[in-house]
Formats: C-alpha cells, structure tokens, sequence
C-alpha cells in the first residue's frame, strides 16, 4: 500500500494548462530540456509573486506619494514601509473566473495620515493598479471620502476608517477602491502608525478592496488584496507522483479565520515526460477555495505544451489518491495518468 500523508488544508483540484493561447506575462516560469536552477519557496527562497509588471498596466503613469490627498497634519498614520506588491487574492471564483479577476496594486513607500476625530473628508490613496495581461486597467481617479468613527471604552479608543475612492476603467460597470483602516489606542494619546510592510496580509483589521457595481461586472465585483509574497503563516507544499511525472504546489497559508481566509499560492514545480516546469509568475497560478480552504482548487500556465498536452488536470475527491489526466487546451481530457502517490506538508 502507498504511504500518504496528508496536512488537513482540504480537497486538492489542480488544473496544469499550457499552450500559446495561454501565455501571461513575462516574469517566471521555464519550460526547458535542462535544470531551471530555479530556487522553490521552500528552499527559502523568494517568490516570483512580487516581481514586476506583466500585466495590464505595465506602461501606466503610476501615482506616487506627492498625489495623497488628505492632511498631512491629522496625526494617524497609514505607513507603506516597503516597495511591494499587493496581489488580489482568491474568491469563491471557477478557476476560469480567478484568472480573469487577478489584479496587482501597488502604494509608494510613504506615511499617509488619517484623522483622528469623526467626520468625513476628502482622501485618496495613491494606487496603482494592474490587471491580467491584454486588459484595461482601473487608473487613479484622486478624491475620495474617508469616514472616520471612533469607540471609546475608558481608558482605550478604537479608531475606524472606511474608504471610498473612485477608479476610472474602460470597463462596465462603476468602479471604486474600497478599504478599512482599523486601530486602538489610548486616550490622550495617538496610537502607533498601521504599518503595511508586504509580510502577509494587510493588517488583522485592514482591508483593500477593488469593487465593481452594475451589470458586467463579474468575475470582478469583489478582489481583495493581500501581499503577494507572504512571509508569514504556514507554507505548505503538497506533491503528487503520476505515471510520466510530477507536481509540487506552495500554498502560503496566513490565516484561516471567520474574518476572511488569507492563503497565496506561490510556486508549481515538477516534470511532465523528460520536461521540468517551474512556474511562479503570479499572473499564471490560479488559486481558489472554499470556506477554510475545505476545498482547494489549482491553475498553473505552462508557457509552452509539453509532449503534445495543453496541461495537466489533477483532482482529489477526498479519495486515497487524486486523478491526473492530460488535457487538451480546451480543458477537454486527452488521457489519464495513474497516480501513484500524493503527499501534502508543512515545511
């Protein structure tokens, strides 16, 4: 009998596509005869989710710092610590459907103050953001309204800020950046900045939103992002074995919480036939999931097929052991695989 061992982060559907019609971006990925040299996330090293543009937008006229709006004096603090991405993360999406809403934003390294006593004003955020490649992308519209509410329980004081900033695009539908900033402190004095430094998710209490009301809005009516390299929470690698080759998959997983599950599917890695992949462009990994990633779905895009097959398509029903099948461009299936092993880690 086979040994599997299996991590409790759910049911494991992969989906392994490749072909011209497929191709994404420029950053990561190899298809190559030879050792890529690649270095896995596992093996400490970083993932290609961060790096730049291959999207959309590459070419746009970014925002920097000089375009906050808001006063410099209020004496709260959003601070950007880091040059980094942020990337959207998974929804409860088909992996057609998290391919089309993948979308990266980014914010200049900063302090952007924020008030402290109730009201609303006139704020905005200098983002940049970026959508899949051969797509239009949402461009900084400036002001927005920020509302600001505070709760006081002597001697402490919990400071909300809610965000709505309009984001032009050539799409359907009315488009806005929507966030909350949320932080405590003591009364008669200013809590600590909220610092956003790429390690994982924005903050415990903090969300940024993309949003999109009207008709045409979907697979895109809600991205939430996160970083797109996370340093924190559990990496877990989970490899199947199949006649003809191999899969290994990097899930990051942040938190797994009634607030929202924050996981970021970092890296594939393995062989089809005599051929090594490697694959860590955030533009072709498709990740989605079901409620405290009970189910887990996959998409890696090869940039080139490999021994006549579009890609690979791996699922697991929660049988002992998953199925893979080659498949066509379509998704169509060419021939199964038998598997001969599965294993899922923490590392």
């Amino acid at each position: 009998m086979l040994a599997v061992h299996r991590v409790g982060v759910g049911t494991l559907s992969i989906l392994l596509l490749a072909g011209a019609g497929c191709r994404g971006g420029t950053d990561g990925g190899t298809n190559a005869t030879g050792d890529s040299g690649a270095t896995h996330v596992g093996d400490g090293g970083a993932s290609g989710g961060a790096t730049g543009g291959a999207g959309g937008s590459a070419s746009q006229d970014c925002p920097d710092s000089s375009d906050y709006v808001g006063d410099p004096s209020w004496p709260l603090a959003l601070e950007v610590t880091e040059q980094f991405e942020f990337c959207g993360k998974f929804g409860s999406r088909t992996l057609e459907q998290e391919l089309a809403a993948k979308a990266k934003l980014r914010i200049p390294v900063g302090r952007y103050a924020l008030p402290s006593t109730p009201g609303t004003r006139d704020f905005a955020l200098p983002v940049c953001i970026e959508r899949a490649p051969g797509m239009a992308s949402p461009v900084y519209s400036g002001a927005g309204q920020l509302t600001t509410t505070t709760y006081t329980a002597d001697p402490y004081v919990l400071y909300t800020h809610r965000l709505a900033q309009p984001i032009t695009t050539m799409d359907a539908g009315t488009w806005s950046l929507e966030g909350i900033f949320e932080f405590g402190g003591v009364m008669g004095s200013d809590p600590e900045p909220l610092v956003f430094d790429g390690s994982g998710s924005l903050d415990p209490s903090s969300r940024l939103i993309l949003t999109c009301d009207g008709d045409g809005c979907e697979p895109l009516r809600d991205v939430w992002f996160m970083a797109c390299s996370p340093t924190v929470g559990r990496l877990i690698r989970t490899t199947v074995t199949f006649d003809g080759g191999q899969v290994s998959l990097y899930v990051r997983i942040v938190q797994i919480e009634t607030t929202g599950d924050i996981a970021a599917f970092l890296e594939a890695s393995g062989t089809l036939g005599a051929t090594p992949f490697d694959q860590t462009s955030y533009w072709k990994l498709a990740f989605s999931a079901g409620h405290h990633l009970m189910t887990q779905d996959f998409a890696v895009l090869f940039d080139d097929p490999i021994d006549g097959a579009c890609g690979l398509e791996v699922r697991d029903d929660r049988a002992d052991l998953p199925t893979v099948a080659t498949i066509a461009c379509d998704l169509s299936v060419i021939a199964s695989l038998p598997v001969t092993n599965s294993v899922s880690e923490e590392l």
